[in-house]
C-alpha cells in the first residue's frame, strides 16, 4: 500500500446526520512529535478498568464524577518517547500533568495504542460550524443517526509501523461483536488506527463525561 507523506491536521467528527458535525478529537504530527485532543471543552476522568468475568468489566476511578469541570487537554507523544498531557488553563495548555516514558517513534515495531475511551452521547458533543477541512486539515466523520444518536463509543487509537501486523485484543471484551476502523497515514513511515464499536444502553451513565484511558501507563509498551 502506498502512503503519501502526511503531516497535516486529522480532525474526527462526531455525525448525527449527514449534515450536522459535531466536535470530537484532532490528531496532527508536528516533524517528528504527535498531539492530540479534544476540540471542544468537555468533562474527562480518567479510569482503569478491572476484568470481572469473560464479558464483564468495572470502571475504576479515584475522582467523584460529579465534581469534575469542563476542560480541555492537549496529549503529545515525542520522537524521545516522552508523553506528557498539558490542560488548556487561562488560554495557554499549563504544565504537564502526567508525564511517562513510551518507545522511541523509530522503535516501534508493531502497534502501540496511545489512547482509549468511551465517547459522550454523540448529542452531547457541540455543532461544528465552521469549516471541517480548515487550514489546510483533512476531516472525518462517524455517523450515527436518528436515536442511534444516544449511543456512545469505545473507541481505541494505535500508532503501528507499515506492514501486515495483529492489534492487540481490545480492552473490553465484546466476543465476536466487529469493530470498524479508521486508517490514516501519519507519514511515510507510521499509521494512525482508529477502532471503534457502539454501546447502547449507556445514554444516562455520566452522559456528560468522557471515560478515557490512557494507553502505555499501566501497560507494558516495551517491544
Amino acid at each position: 500500500m502506498a502512503l503519501e507523506l502526511v503531516n497535516s491536521k486529522l480532525r474526527l467528527y462526531l455525525s448525527t446526520d449527514h449534515s450536522t458535525h459535531r466536535k470530537f478529537y484532532w490528531f496532527e504530527l508536528k516533524e517528528n512529535d504527535l498531539y492530540w485532543g479534544s476540540s471542544a471543552f468537555t468533562k474527562e476522568e480518567f479510569c482503569t478498568l478491572e476484568p470481572k468475568t469473560s464479558n464483564s468489566f468495572s470502571i475504576q476511578t479515584s475522582n467523584d464524577f460529579k465534581k469534575l469541570k469542563l476542560s480541555k487537554i492537549k496529549y503529545s507523544y515525542h520522537q524521545s518517547g516522552q508523553f506528557h498531557l498539558k490542560r488548556l488553563t487561562d488560554g495557554r495548555y499549563q504544565a504537564k500533568e502526567i508525564k511517562a516514558i513510551w518507545n522511541k517513534k523509530d522503535e516501534i515495531l508493531k502497534p502501540l495504542r496511545i489512547y482509549s475511551l468511551i465517547t459522550k452521547p454523540f448529542f452531547n458533543y457541540p455543532i461544528e460550524n465552521k469549516k471541517l477541512t480548515r487550514d489546510g486539515s483533512s476531516g472525518r466523520a462517524i455517523l450515527l443517526e436518528g436515536k442511534a444518536g444516544f449511543n456512545r463509543l469505545f473507541m481505541e487509537f494505535f500508532i503501528t509501523p507499515l506492514g501486515e501486523h495483529p492489534l492487540p485484543e481490545p480492552l473490553i471484551n465484546f466476543g465476536k461483536i466487529k469493530f470498524s476502523y479508521i486508517n490514516r497515514p501519519l507519514s511515510s513511515e507510521l499509521v494512525l488506527i482508529t477502532r471503534y464499536i457502539k454501546l447502547a444502553n449507556l445514554e444516562n451513565w455520566h452522559p456528560d463525561n468522557e471515560i478515557i484511558f490512557l494507553g502505555c501507563l499501566n501497560e507494558n509498551c516495551a517491544q
